[in-house]
């Protein structure tokens, strides 16, 4: 555990750089991994930023990142005892959704739903 000068420090590259949305929109497509790695470990409310896996996953969608569209692709598969499986061979979606509380605290599904539900939105507005 980070402590003391070390925390400080710490704290302040990650809220002066890492979540800066600027550095967010140019890395997010070229180095999706960085942020896998960062999202990974962010299981409770105190280290969780609001809008960073949200911006993030809009990177990734926006430009059609082909890591993260790939991974979805080859993840329609079972896992033993035919239950669904996230494998740490796909690091973008294993670190969103492989620990729920992961998923939960940074509300990794929020992206694709919120898309979901405009689409759908979109499409009912043309049926009437």
């Amino acid at each position: 555990m980070i402590k003391g000068d070390d925390l400080i420090y710490a704290s302040n590259v990650f809220g002066r750089i890492i979540i800066n949305d600027s550095f967010i929109d140019g890395v997010a497509n070229n180095n999706p991994y960085l942020f896998s790695v960062l999202i990974a470990e962010m299981s409770n409310r105190e280290v969780k930023d609001d809008e960073f896996v949200n911006r993030f996953l809009k990177q990734l969608m926006i430009n059609k990142n082909g890591n993260l569209f790939r991974e979805i692709k080859n993840n329609q598969n079972l896992g033993q005892f035919d239950a669904y499986a996230i494998e740490e061979s796909r690091p973008i979606l294993f670190a969103l959704f492989n620990d729920v509380k992961v998923a939960s605290v940074n509300q990794a599904w929020r992206v694709s739903g919120n898309k979901l539900y405009l689409n759908l939105k979109k499409k009912q507005k043309g049926l009437q």
